[in-house]
């Protein structure tokens, strides 16, 4: 029980306010929350299970600073086709599920990988030493900080129509891609 509460509230309290945690709620203003919700809940899936052995398996073949440098890139380029993308105007579900589900998913594996959650599953699963428990705690946080994200991208655009929540949250993925990048260049100076 320990294993699964302490691996339940160290990758929650690290999702919240993740800048995977608002990428969802982006990605819930333009898909709607069912399509993000599946397509984010299985990439955690897929990264936290068998993930754990695949990226310490990749990791030992590609560097921190690699695997950092994608995953900025997939954030500055996203944030920058929202920024700039001409159809400023979010309808909840308008573009379609299978589409919604399948970006979902690549972008949340893709930005996850290397990220400080799953780091924190993979020394959680050492440190315990069971697989079952840990997976469950962690997957089980990182579903309800998607829920949260899902849920308030789904239902803000209603509230605030006329709020460029599109602009806004691609200028905080451009940053996000930045501060991620400057980091791994920057961060020994």
């Amino acid at each position: 029980m320990e294993s699964f509460l302490t691996s339940f509230l160290m990758v929650f309290a690290a999702e919240m306010g993740d800048k995977t945690q608002f990428l969802v709620f982006s990605l819930a203003l333009k898909y709607g929350g069912l399509p993000v919700f599946f397509g984010a809940s299985s990439a955690f899936a897929i990264l936290n299970g068998p993930g754990i052995y695949i990226g310490s398996l990749v990791s030992s073949f590609l560097s921190d600073k690699l695997i950092g440098i994608i995953s900025s890139s997939v954030f500055l380029i996203y944030g920058i086709y929202m920024f700039f993308n001409k159809d400023n105007v979010i309808n909840e579900g308008s573009g379609s599920g299978k589409n919604g589900f399948f970006v979902s998913f690549a972008t949340i594996f893709l930005g996850e990988l290397g990220d400080k959650t799953q780091v924190c599953s993979l020394v959680l699963g050492a440190k315990f030493k069971s697989f079952g428990t840990v997976f469950s705690g962690c997957f089980l946080a990182l579903i309800i900080a998607t829920f949260v994200g899902v849920f308030v991208g789904s239902k803000i655009q209603r509230l605030l129509p006329k709020v460029p929540f599109k602009k806004i949250a691609g200028l905080i993925m451009i940053l996000t891609g930045l501060l991620g990048i400057f980091s791994i260049f920057f961060y020994n100076i």
